[in-house]
């Protein structure tokens, strides 16, 4: 008889382990259902051992144990794939079971289907105590098209060698994309993976992934981005700076994380690509700690040239606003009337992103987040148009309201100008029909992908779109307008100025004539004058017209290294909220057992009630406190921890 121990897989518990008594000693890592109360779950083993070296153990449990039903073809996980939840787990703070439960596919994990068979074991121990091995880790930069040349080099030659390739990409369309042009000829050896596939196309690749007579290019999204196939012989993580890498959830673990550490479990390749990778990618790779693949251009050359231009603003408060100036409305009429392809970027969704009260100041803004609503327009399925406000942190929907909740007046505003407003005064000043481009519009992947194929394969045609749309519009476009440039820099995340540079470096990759950057941020003496001529660039669109990463990384990472922010530091983001008296209770807390971390405290946003605060730790990265991860998970679940932040207000 044996005693075996678990992990729930399941999302936010808190049961730490299960123990049961069974005639089988099950393998650590063997995924089991086992019987909680009334319900079952799945769970995986951490432990057998035999009755007659528990004994004394069993002799002080104060309740008996349940008889594990017995599970003889049960699967299990390999140790590599084990040692790396550990190390996520340790990571974020989480037990193995949340990391598991994060990190593994909904139908592996609950049982529905078979693991991928994997016959060699791992580099390294389950408990991460072994040496890891040296991991290659490259950093591919360049245009799309250069790294797809450059991946099917790779995939040539690791098949010559007998390897499989796991390429990784950070959504369904970019995963699909990615397929068409590096399956071309080697369609029966490519297994393709994303989120959008039905239940006999996952049984087909299923299929595919146990068989090893061939090796295989294996292209998915970030959900089985831990495959395991003992001859996966390189990883290569596509388009690395993606924010969708990171899982939106809690723990929301950034699978880059986790499969680097895979890589380094597993003794692969590890490749980093991008057109403008994140800099923290680029301060390893010129430490030395990753290696540089093929050559890192010091400027971009992009088919699309920027040209920013003033924004028109108006002399007194007089006169009408306007969206867009003389200049970008006759490019716009003139290209569609040449049947090209006009994209519009708008940074901001909804009508607007902010609301407020003009008598009293009151921000509208989310209890649960602490974020201002956005205001959205939206349709019912009767057809009738509605208001609603939109949590972007937390996706809370609720009516939007028509008077003040902290004073009570009823002059309302909104402040900025999101995606629905430009839509409204774009269908007013051109006459082509528009395609918007939205969460409201490309409500699924469905839809989504008729959006963009309704742009790309019809001549003259307009679309007006967010960031999600840019995986969608393809790379002929004719004519780009960023419609204000100046939103890209009030997104409130610390890397703000590398976010608003990769936005531009990618509609110019995929411009074919000319992008327009319209901004107020402009060094011009007048209106007329931006009229007539480009307009001078602030750093940011200079480097962007230049195509001039090396000088923004070399710019960027000593700001960060005088600045004390990633990668020299470690961000660990801890929030509260309450009354004062809840405010203070926290916070003692958190000093009590994290007083020699320093940490700093400062006000978040209030919603009219309750106060947010933060208490912000600075570690250093290579900070291998054995003691922290326990800290900070016994905080309790009034104070949220987010490791590796975008955002730290």
């Amino acid at each position: 008889m044996f005693i075996i121990r678990t992990l729930p897989l399941q999302k936010g518990g808190h049961i730490d382990e299960l123990t049961y008594f069974s005639r089988i000693p099950y393998e650590l890592g063997t995924f089991l259902t086992v019987p909680v109360r009334n319900r079952t779950l799945t769970a995986m083993v951490v432990a057998a051992e035999p009755v007659p070296s528990v004994k004394s153990v069993l002799r002080s449990m104060t309740f008996s144990l349940k008889k594990l039903p017995e599970q003889p073809n049960a699967q299990a996980l390999t140790p590599a794939s084990i040692a790396t939840a550990v190390a996520i787990a340790h990571h974020y703070a989480i037990t193995v079971g949340e990391a598991l439960f994060a990190l593994l596919p909904a139908g592996i994990r609950d049982g529905d289907r078979p693991l991928p068979f994997t016959p060699k074991g791992a580099v390294v121990q389950p408990d991460g105590t072994a040496t890891l091995p040296e991991t290659d880790i490259r950093v591919l930069q360049g245009a799309h098209i250069e790294r797809t040349r450059i991946y099917r080099t790779l995939v040539r030659e690791s098949f010559a060698r007998g390897g499989s390739v796991l390429i990784v990409a950070p959504t369904s369309i970019e995963v699909t994309e990615l397929a068409k042009t590096l399956a071309h000829g080697i369609e029966d050896r490519t297994i393709v993976i994303h989120a959008n596939l039905t239940p006999k196309q996952l049984r087909a690749v299923d299929a595919g992934l146990q068989e090893f007579a061939t090796p295989k290019l294996i292209i998915t999204y970030p959900g089985y981005a831990l495959i395991e196939r003992h001859d996966i012989v390189m990883t290569i993580i596509e388009h690395e700076r993606s924010p969708h890498y990171v899982q939106r959830t809690y723990p929301h673990i950034d699978v880059r994380t986790a499969v680097r550490m895979h890589a380094e479990r597993t003794g692969r390749t590890l490749i980093y690509g991008d057109l403008f990778p994140r800099v923290e990618t680029e301060h390893l790779r010129r430490s030395g700690t990753y290696e540089t693949l093929d050559e890192t251009p010091k400027r971009l050359a992009l088919p699309g040239k920027l040209v920013p231009i003033a924004k028109p603003h108006r002399s007194s408060h007089a006169e009408p606003f306007e969206l867009f100036g003389k200049r970008v409305l006759d490019a716009l009429e003139k290209t569609l009337a040449e049947g090209g392809r006009v994209f519009l970027y708008a940074a901001r969704r909804g009508l607007a992103p902010v609301v407020t009260c003009v008598d009293c100041g009151y921000v509208f803004r989310s209890p649960q987040s602490g974020a201002p609503y956005s205001l959205v327009r939206t349709t019912t399925k009767s057809g009738e148009a509605v208001r609603l406000f939109v949590d972007a942190v937390s996706g809370v929907r609720l009516p939007a309201a028509d008077h003040c909740t902290h004073c009570g007046s009823w002059r309302i505003r909104e402040r900025g100008i999101g995606i629905q407003h430009v839509y409204d005064e774009l269908v007013k000043r051109v006459e082509h029909p528009v395609i918007l481009f939205d969460h409201t519009t490309a409500t699924t992947a469905k839809r989504a992908r008729y959006l963009g194929d309704r742009f790309r394969q019809n001549p003259g045609t307009l679309m007006l779109g967010t960031a999600m749309a840019l995986p969608y519009i393809g790379d002929d476009v004719t004519l780009s307008v960023i419609v204000n440039t100046d939103a890209l820099r009030a997104t409130p995340t610390w890397r703000a100025q590398e976010d608003m540079l990769a936005t531009i470096l990618t509609l110019r990759e995929r411009t074919h004539g000319t992008v327009y950057a319209q901004t107020q941020h402009a060094r011009v003496d007048t209106v007329a004058s931006a009229e007539k001529k480009d307009v001078e660039p602030d750093d940011i669109l200079d480097i962007a017209r230049l195509g001039a990463t090396e000088r923004f990384y070399t710019e960027e990472i000593t700001a960060r290294d005088t600045f004390g922010y990633p990668p020299f530091t470690r961000f660990v983001l801890l929030t509260y909220r309450g009354t004062p008296e809840d405010i203070a209770a926290h916070e003692s807390v958190i000093k009590e057992r994290l007083g020699g971390k320093k940490p700093f405290f400062y006000n978040g946003q209030t919603d009219g009630t309750l106060t947010i605060r933060h208490a912000l730790l600075r570690l250093n990265p290579n900070d291998t406190d054995p003691a922290l991860p326990h800290i900070l998970g016994s905080l309790g679940d009034a104070i949220q921890v987010t490791h590796d932040p975008e955002r730290i207000i």
